[in-house]
């Protein structure tokens, strides 16, 4: 079945069976299959069962016709009891709820907790979940997902933790190691998560790398008009210049930071075409594409090496290094920067987090070099990565305001954990 959202939401499909209202599911705008199991009725009656689904007129603009929903087909398969193989099935069926609640289990007893808890919490939990399933129906299946990937969280950073404890070589005592642990995840995160794609505000960034390389001046009206890209920005965004251009609302500091590769790129697309490879000069191949956006990808690498050297001013390396991790996973940096490379968060933070240590380094020891340094890293806000960024400017002076306040209430004294300052 599929219907196309409503103005109040998605459109809902009643299910009864012999007349009696069973279930009532939201149906999304793309194809889907969905299963229900049916019950016969008590008592059992002689003849057919009917089984009705009832939607609401669809409201859709310009379309006088009494819609509903569209559906392919229905199949009816008799159930005569579950086999172990279909019992086995549900294990791994989205969203794997099982598996979540058994590795609760086995999360519950690796913390060494009290073995009954273990049967109890995830039983618990289960419970949590049907309750908020009577709130938020739509949201059931969402809601087990988010817990099993928790769970699975929970689960991986105990093991890794058994793992360190008894590979020394691997604990991250050290700043060689920790940066070893950091470079590993960036990539095995790249290698997993990386698509490189231009789209939505995206296209309003890129249109300044491309028209300024291709056409040679900053009119972006064929950029708008001719990108292959999906989702073009917000039309109320869209407006004309009062020399009668198209306006770019977006910043021009991404197109800077891609400019390099994006260069490497013209050249691997002018020696793919002597080689015969159908790449065009346009600014909108692959090649164009793929290393702008490794770009971003790299920015989200910079902020984890420069966030580490960051928080080492206060702990060390084995606090320190989840602390970065967790700021990298937990937030929508990997998704920025790995997915959505084409907007400006993953790079806007880089250059933040750059300035705050720039900072940071001017206030421990104020040298010339160091206000230079300052104001390198404050070029790229000023550049415009992102229209708030200079915003963040000013958090981040007041943050290392207060980071100077504290020092000195505690008597000059907040050294940083470890050897060496850099």
């Amino acid at each position: 079945m599929l219907a196309p959202p409503q103005p109040d939401g998605p459109q809902r499909v009643a299910l009864a069976v012999a007349g009696e209202p069973l279930v009532e599911v939201p149906v999304t705008e793309a194809p889907r299959r969905y299963a229900f199991l049916l019950t016969a009725p008590e008592p059992l009656v002689e003849g057919d069962i009917p089984v009705t689904l009832e939607a609401s007129r669809l409201a859709v603009a310009g379309d006088p016709r009494s819609l509903g929903v569209a559906l392919a087909h229905i199949t009816v398969e008799a159930v005569r009891g579950p086999p172990l193989p279909a019992l086995l099935r549900e294990f791994w069926a989205v969203p794997f709820l099982p598996v979540g609640l058994l590795l609760l289990s086995v999360g519950v007893l690796w913390l060494r907790l009290r073995f009954w808890l273990a049967g109890v919490v995830p039983a618990g939990v289960l419970a949590g979940l049907a309750l908020a399933g009577r709130w938020l129906p739509d949201a059931r299946l969402l809601l087990a997902a988010y817990l099993v990937v928790a769970v699975l969280l929970m689960v991986a950073a105990l093991g890794l933790q058994a793992l360190l404890r008894r590979a020394r070589l691997l604990w991250p005592d050290s700043d060689r190691r920790a940066w070893r642990w950091l470079i590993g995840i960036f990539l095995v995160a790249l290698a997993t998560t990386f698509v490189p794609t231009v789209q939505s505000d995206g296209t309003g960034y890129y249109a300044y790398l491309r028209s300024f390389t291709m056409d040679g001046d900053l009119q972006f009206g064929n950029e708008y008009r001719d990108a292959p890209f999906r989702h073009s920005p917000d039309p109320d965004k869209r407006r004309d210049t009062a020399t009668g251009h198209q306006a770019n609302p977006f910043a021009v500091g991404p197109a800077i930071a891609w400019g390099p590769l994006y260069g490497v790129a013209h050249l691997l697309v002018l020696g793919g075409q002597a080689l015969g490879v159908p790449w065009e000069v346009d600014g909108y191949a692959r090649p164009y594409v793929v290393l702008s956006m490794f770009t971003s990808a790299l920015s989200g690498l910079v902020t984890l090496l420069v966030c580490y050297q960051i928080c080492r001013r206060w702990v060390g390396p084995p606090v320190a290094l989840p602390a970065v991790v967790t700021l990298f996973l937990g937030s929508n940096l990997l998704y920025y920067a790995m997915r959505e490379g084409s907007f400006a968060h993953a790079l806007s933070t880089a250059v933040t987090s750059l300035y705050l240590l720039a900072w940071l380094r001017l206030e421990e020891r104020p040298t010339v070099g160091r206000w230079a340094l300052l104001g390198a890293a404050e070029g790229p806000q000023r550049a415009g990565v992102r229209g708030d960024d200079p915003d963040v400017l000013a958090q981040c002076a007041a943050a290392a305001l207060a980071v100077t306040d504290l020092r000195a209430v505690a008597g000059g004294g907040v050294a940083r954990a470890g050897s060496r300052k850099t």
